[in-house]
Formats: C-alpha cells, sequence, structure tokens
C-alpha cells in the first residue's frame, strides 16, 4: 500500500533540495558575472588612462596593466567578488627609478607625468604634475560602484531564468 503522505514528504523534500542547489548555483553565476564585469570596467579604465597621456612627457610602459586582478573567494554561501589593483605585480626591472605604489597612486588620480619647475616668484625648484586624465579612475569606479544596482538586478534576472 502506498503512504501518499510519505511520498509526498518525498517529493517536497527533493524540491527543496533542489531549490537550494539551483539558488546557489544562481548565486555564483550572478558573482561571476559581476566580478567579470568589474574585469572589464577596470580594463577599461585603464585604457583611457593609457589613452590620455602625452607622449613627450614620459617614457611610458604597459607595466600598469599588469596590476587588474579579478578577485572571486566564497566563504560557505559568500562571494568576495571584484578586482583588486595589485601594483607588486610591476616589473621592478622595467621601473628602476619610479616606486610601483606611487605610479599606481598616479593612475588612481589621473595624474600623468611632472617636471621640475622653478617657481618664479621664490626662485624654489619644485616637481608638478603637468596633465591629468578627468574623470580619474577613482572617480569613474567610485561612480561605476554607486550606480551598480541596475546591472545586479540584471544580473540576477538572468540567473532566475538560467537557473
Amino acid at each position: 500500500m502506498v503512504h501518499y503522505k510519505d511520498v509526498a514528504r518525498e517529493i517536497a523534500t527533493d524540491i527543496v533540495k533542489d531549490s537550494k542547489k539551483r539558488a546557489q548555483q544562481a548565486i555564483e553565476y550572478v558573482a561571476q558575472q559581476i566580478r567579470d564585469d568589474w574585469e572589464k570596467q577596470a580594463h577599461r579604465v585603464m585604457d583611457a588612462y593609457y589613452t590620455d597621456y602625452r607622449s613627450d612627457l614620459y617614457d611610458r610602459t604597459d607595466e600598469l596593466k599588469n596590476i587588474i586582478v579579478p578577485v572571486f573567494n566564497q566563504n560557505g554561501n559568500s562571494y568576495v567578488v571584484g578586482v583588486e589593483f595589485d601594483y607588486s605585480r610591476m616589473d621592478h626591472g622595467v621601473l628602476p627609478k619610479f616606486n610601483e605604489y606611487s605610479i599606481f597612486e598616479n593612475f588612481m588620480y589621473g595624474a600623468h607625468g611632472n617636471e621640475d619647475y622653478t617657481i618664479p616668484s621664490s626662485g624654489r625648484k619644485i616637481t608638478r604634475d603637468i596633465h591629468f586624465t578627468h574623470p580619474n579612475a577613482r572617480q569613474i569606479l567610485d561612480n561605476y560602484y554607486n550606480n551598480y544596482d541596475s546591472k545586479f538586478e540584471r544580473f540576477w534576472k538572468e540567473a532566475l531564468l538560467k537557473f
């Protein structure tokens, strides 16, 4: 004899297990989409910085492009995703007279090159930045983060349809 309560309980248990599995797949999908999207945005910002420079200011290397590191870490049911800018990945041999951190900071604030300058009124010698990218990387990434709700919603809707 079939016990309908037992069958119903088994079906309900299977549905719950399947729902949890699908929800986890959807969350992982969204996390991967966000990581990929942030990596693309970081590369777009980097490309804009490299495009906006005057070659007469300095001999540019492409070392700064090596610092973009996608991040995807899972801890239980939660994820940490995005990008890091790891300036330690720059080649020290290529940049002997520069500090990697100062190059990274120049990128984040949009500074391109500097020059030695003598202040006419005092005769004091200083080094000054002479060209800035506007808006700078920090402003672009901050705005991107602050307006991210619509992208997140789109990724979530895709995930729900997919799984």
